[in-house]
């Protein structure tokens, strides 16, 4: 008489997408529950990264030009300099993009 191993449950991974949104679906065909993940709700990573000017500016949407006129006055993100090279952390520039939203152009001097 052979050995009969119980199956182990296994899962089945649905993806749909609509427009910019998308979500996995994972089905448990043992219990048959269904368990949605979306990219929205995933905690986004702890760590950042450090651009050179050019990237930065890019980063923003703004010129090179402004970015350093920005630093040079103080009105700009937060910036590195490491020697004479200047970075910008991607956190600083979210943050820098944050503080700086607006819902009417009466709501800033």
């Amino acid at each position: 008489m052979k050995n009969y191993q119980k199956p182990t449950p296994s899962l089945t991974a649905i993806t749909t997408s609509k427009g910019d949104a998308s979500a996995s679906t994972v089905v448990s065909k043992q219990s048959n529950s269904t368990q949605l993940f979306s990219p929205k709700t995933e905690p986004k990573p702890t760590h950042s990264r450090r651009l050179h000017r050019k990237l930065a500016a890019g980063y923003v949407g703004c010129s090179l030009s402004w970015l350093d006129k920005a630093r040079l006055t103080g009105t700009g993100p937060l910036f590195i300099s490491v020697g004479s090279r200047i970075v910008y952390d991607t956190g600083d520039l979210d943050a820098f993009m944050e503080q700086n939203r607006h819902r009417s152009t009466s709501e800033y001097k």
